[in-house]
């Protein structure tokens, strides 16, 4: 690709980027996944190469054991599209690369670029009192829809038999 100077990468990852409750040995792989796609459209995009990640939300036979329900999921076919379009001269002359997409059914999404979102800065060195001090009311944190479903599921009304 390189040589050539055009090319296009593509690997799939899984809505377990996003992290997981019981799998955190798989939403580590799938992470790293991203990171290595996103070094490579950063290493290889003077070269023409683009490189982007796929999450597909789609029925298989792997999902169909999965507990919780996918609203809106669609089939195999509904990924392939993206693929195709993402292999295509189009999205090459658009700049798409070094992102993550998903693809459930009707609804096409792009996941946010990792970026800093807030920052505090003291005069001398951070002390672990000064962070406890200045984080909460500054820096902040940043809200992670996944672990707010997940206590709404761990709450003794969501749990059978209680």
């Amino acid at each position: 690709m390189r040589a050539q100077r055009s090319g296009t990468l593509i690997g799939f990852t899984s809505g377990n980027h996003q992290g997981s409750v019981s799998q955190a040995n798989c939403s580590a792989a799938k992470g790293g996944f991203i990171s290595l796609v996103r070094s490579a459209a950063l290493g290889l995009h003077k070269y023409g190469v683009t490189a982007n990640a796929v999450a597909p939300v789609a029925r298989t036979r792997m999902s169909a054991g999965v507990p919780t329900e996918l609203a809106g999921i669609g089939g195999p076919e509904d990924v392939a599209a993206l693929v195709v379009y993402l292999l295509s001269d189009r999205a090459r002359d658009a700049g798409v690369t070094g992102q993550v997409h998903t693809v459930a059914g009707p609804k096409i999404a792009v996941w946010a670029q990792p970026r800093e979102l807030r920052a505090a800065y003291a005069e001398g060195a951070w002390t672990p009192e000064r962070i406890a001090d200045a984080l909460p009311t500054t820096v902040g944190t940043d809200p992670m829809p996944l672990l707010e479903q997940a206590r709404r599921q761990h709450e003794p009304d969501a749990l059978p038999g209680y």
